[in-house]
C-alpha cells in the first residue's frame, strides 16, 4: 500500500493546471470502490500465508 502511494505521489499532488484537470476528469469517470477494490479485498490475516507461499 505504501509503495503504491509513494509511486503515485507525483500524480496525487499535481499543481493546478491541465495535467491536474485531466487527472480529475479520469477520476470522475471511474467508480472509486471498483478502482480500489484491491485495497478493500486485502485480508491482513491471510497476508502472512500468502507471503510464505511466495518464498
Amino acid at each position: 500500500m505504501q509503495d503504491v502511494s509513494h509511486a503515485r505521489s507525483h500524480v496525487n499532488h499535481l499543481p493546478d493546471g491541465p495535467e491536474q484537470q485531466a487527472r480529475d476528469k479520469s477520476f470522475a469517470d471511474a467508480d472509486p470502490l471498483v478502482a480500489n477494490g484491491w485495497i478493500y479485498a486485502y485480508d491482513p490475516e491471510d497476508a502472512p500465508a500468502q507471503t510464505a507461499d511466495t518464498r
